[in-house]
């Protein structure tokens, strides 16, 4: 294997992880219910952009009023959310609201869902049922009971990775409880054949080493 060759092989395996933080500033909302169009500055109540947080070629983020007749997006509020600058939540009430975000790595990408925070509101502590997983999977990472105090939010640590995506679910309430703060980690994963691409050559390099030594 010619070593530029191998070189590339080795940097690609060894490429460094991706960690960005997915906020809601008064900039990421849409025009309309569905979050696909023009992107309009946000007010309590608006919709949030299908766009936001979305890297190009790498991550697609989606949002879902899961309960919305329409498939709306969720709506986006300013400050209220305990101490949270803004949060998304969906419509309804506390009884009956049903939250969720997509978050979809491109094909040869994971990702990791590191941590999130859910506020309560108005600066308060309500209840409500978080679920975490893997697309297409098993439910990886729960929480039922209490979140926010008057201190601020509640952070939660879901460590869940996936190459098809992780899916953040929560409900009753998804109306008083919010979210904001959604940490994770994205990196490339090399297929098979890059592994033993990389093993060959690593081999080969070694064979030519104790020639040149015995030579």
């Amino acid at each position: 294997m010619h070593l530029k060759t191998l070189a590339a092989l080795t940097a690609l395996i060894a490429s460094p992880a991706f960690a960005a933080t997915i906020t809601f500033p008064t900039v990421s909302c849409s025009s309309s219910a569905s979050g696909v169009g023009t992107l309009v500055t946000c007010a309590n109540g608006s919709f949030v952009n299908q766009a936001h947080g979305d890297v190009a070629g790498q991550l697609d983020v989606s949002y879902l009023d899961v309960d919305s007749t329409n498939g709306d997006s969720l709506r986006w509020w300013g400050t209220g959310y305990n101490t949270l600058p803004s949060a998304l939540w969906a419509s309804g009430s506390d009884a009956n609201s049903f939250a969720r975000i997509t978050l979809t790595p491109a094909s040869g990408m994971a990702i990791t869902l590191d941590t999130l925070d859910l506020g309560a509101y108005a600066t308060n502590t309500r209840t409500t049922n978080l679920r975490v997983f893997s697309l297409g999977s098993a439910v990886m990472f729960s929480h039922a009971g209490d979140v926010g105090t008057s201190g601020g939010p509640s952070t939660f640590f879901p460590s869940i990775s996936s190459t098809t995506g992780v899916v953040i679910e929560w409900e009753n309430s998804a109306y008083n409880v919010g979210i904001n703060n959604i940490s994770y980690t994205l990196a490339p994963v090399p297929e098979p054949r890059s592994y033993a691409l990389l093993l060959g050559g690593l081999a080969a390099v070694g064979l030519l080493a104790r020639r040149r030594r015995a030579g």
